[in-house]
């Protein structure tokens, strides 16, 4: 079983933060007193979390929710099988996670040929390069 936990994600409109939490710590309140307990980060908010997804890309990063992924996948012909490489995102849809690309989704299952490169909050320049 996958431990449940998600990545936060704060901003003071300039700056964006992130830090994971364990679902015990969620029920704490620790996600919240992070802000409220830091003078560093006094004027940030929470504006997003990412729920991880039990994988690790195939450097040992774990793949969260929304983390944006280069990936490595085959497509089939009737004579041929392509290899092909796509940036995308990781999506939760239908009680599964996908990498949503350029018009395909596929289902996160294969960690070793995927690599997070970045997330939808701090890196949406990757995904506006493909």
């Amino acid at each position: 079983m996958r431990e449940i936990k998600f990545k936060y994600v704060y901003s003071n409109s300039k700056n964006i933060f992130t830090k994971v939490f364990t679902l015990e710590q969620i029920a704490e309140n620790l996600h919240i007193d992070e802000i409220n307990d830091s003078k560093l980060l006094k004027d940030y908010f929470i504006i997003d979390r990412f729920e991880y997804t039990g994988l690790e890309d195939k450097n040992g990063v774990e793949i969260y929710e929304r983390d944006i992924v280069n990936v490595i996948f085959s497509e089939e012909s009737r004579k041929h099988t392509f290899c092909n490489e796509d940036t995308g995102y990781i999506v939760y849809s239908e009680a599964s996670f996908f990498i949503k690309t350029n018009g395909i989704s596929i289902l996160l299952d294969n960690n070793d040929k995927c690599e997070v490169i970045g997330n939808i909050h701090q890196n949406k320049e990757l995904l506006n390069a493909n």
